[in-house]
């Protein structure tokens, strides 16, 4: 079924999830960037702000999900002020992990996230393709990163961030699609038409960052400062939380869980030699796009295995 059929857009939805991509994108602009704006009042603030407004305003967001929204930029907003308690980062640690969790898996009650596409079978023999715009997974990228992450910055780090990160995404895109040819997951199935780029939006702003800003740049993060005295303490925080990150997507299948803890490994590695989130969005981001264009997406339906 063709996804013009099957996408679920209106002037609500575009206004909402419009600004909450502005504010994602904002992350990377410099505090002084535009005169104006004070520059404690960063840009991704401001945007946040107005887009979550409108989404009370509009219905997406009931008055019982204000509260965990507050803790958690709270959370986030302590967790920078050690000057104040040296205690404080392990404490809001606490907070920021369980409402990211909550939040990712949308187990904080008062979001309304819109059907975008429904049912689409993107291939006969694909599963059928269903996805939600979120607002809760993004505020998980948006707080996370603007607040506790330091973020790329010049020219010269980003440049230096693309070569490394391309042709290790390049031979992890393989490895991972080898081992879910070899587990009977996917099919080749070039695929690379205006479709690709509706997903790519939706996955990129409201998937990936938010899974990457919390599983490399906070779990991973914190687990290398853990075992920064124990011997090889930096592969036991990647292998932790590539496993982390394995578990938390599984929704009955144990195949899929070893692709993703392998992809997992992946990620982590980047983000261990490169300390760049953005390294790790970058390949996340690349490897689904590879597998969305070449292969089989979701995976195959269980009629076509």
């Amino acid at each position: 079924m063709d996804l013009a059929t099957q996408i679920r857009v209106d002037e609500a939805v575009t206004l909402v999830f419009g600004l909450i991509t502005l504010s994602i994108a904002a992350l990377w602009i410099p505090r002084e960037g535009i005169p104006w704006i004070p520059k404690r009042m960063q840009t991704w603030s401001i945007l946040l702000a107005g887009a979550l407004t409108l989404a009370y305003l509009l219905g997406f967001i009931q008055s019982r999900a204000t509260i965990p929204i507050l803790i958690f930029f709270l959370a986030c907003f302590l967790y920078t002020k050690t000057n104040w308690d040296p205690s404080l980062p392990k404490v809001m640690s606490l907070f920021i992990l369980l409402l990211s969790f909550g939040l990712i898996a949308h187990r904080v009650q008062g979001f309304s996230n819109p059907l975008f596409i429904i049912n689409w079978i993107i291939k006969e023999d694909a599963a059928p393709y269903t996805r939600s715009l979120n607002l809760d997974k993004p505020l998980v990228a948006i707080f996370i990163l603007g607040f506790t992450h330091r973020l790329l910055s010049t020219q010269k780090e980003w440049v230096a961030m693309l070569k490394f990160t391309l042709p290790i995404t390049l031979v992890l895109a393989l490895s991972v699609t080898a081992l879910s040819w070899k587990l009977g997951m996917i099919r080749y199935e070039f695929k690379l038409t205006f479709h690709y780029l509706v997903w790519a939006w939706s996955y990129l702003f409201f998937t990936c960052m938010a899974e990457e800003a919390l599983f490399r740049g906070f779990i991973q993060k914190h687990l290398m400062r853990f075992y920064a005295p124990a011997r090889n303490g930096h592969w036991l925080a990647l292998i932790y939380s590539s496993i982390i990150f394995g578990l938390a997507h599984y929704q009955g299948s144990t195949e899929q869980v070893i692709i993703l803890c392998l992809a997992g490994l992946g990620y982590g590695w980047i983000y261990l030699r490169t300390k760049s989130i953005e390294a790790c969005i970058l390949s996340h981001f690349l490897l689904n796009s590879f597998h969305f264009i070449f292969f089989t997406y979701p995976a195959l339906s269980a009629s076509g295995l």
